[in-house]
């Protein structure tokens, strides 16, 4: 949403739901994979991390249940971040939706896509839902909730155990 990429990208909490049951942070795990890639952009050092604040902002924030304090998931890559979350076991991912971080509405992701995949040693990912420019479901507000993204369920056929989500376009 911001004036540019160099901001980088913020959610306070990601929920995600299998059915009817919301899934946390006993069933979820994930991995910054956007700071493990070569062409990882954020040059400058923060807290003497060279790759920014995100090791202050990991994210595991996004399954510990908690908004406040600004604890979040952030990334500088911007439109080049993108995380992959592990499910505990095989299941059904139905819809998802993301809490608003406390700083900067400009870090708030508008553009994005999700896949799924069966194994995380196949390279086989299914996309299962793709947003752009979505500015009316992300609230500007701080602390909030965005609107609820349904899985359209003919393109997860199978029970997925891996999610590569939030591969941000803009």
């Amino acid at each position: 949403r911001g004036p540019n990429t160099t901001n980088g990208v913020q959610i306070g909490e990601m929920k995600i739901w299998s059915g009817t049951t919301q899934l946390s942070s006993s069933n979820l795990s994930g991995l910054d994979y956007s700071s493990l890639l070569p062409d990882y952009t954020w040059s400058g050092t923060l807290n003497n991390n060279p790759h920014g604040r995100h090791a202050l902002h990991p994210v595991s924030k996004l399954f510990d249940g908690s908004t406040l304090n600004n604890d979040k998931w952030f990334n500088y890559c911007g439109e080049a971040a993108y995380i992959i979350i592990n499910l505990d076991q095989l299941r059904e991912i139905t819809g998802y939706q993301f809490t608003t971080a406390g700083d900067g509405d400009f870090r708030d992701p508008v553009s994005w896509e999700i896949y799924g995949s069966r194994s995380d040693t196949e390279d086989k990912w299914i996309l299962l839902d793709r947003r752009l420019q979505e500015t009316t479901g992300i609230p500007t507000t701080r602390y909030t909730s965005s609107s609820f993204y349904t899985i359209d369920q003919s393109l997860s056929t199978d029970a997925l155990t891996q999610l590569k989500l939030l591969e941000f376009t803009a």
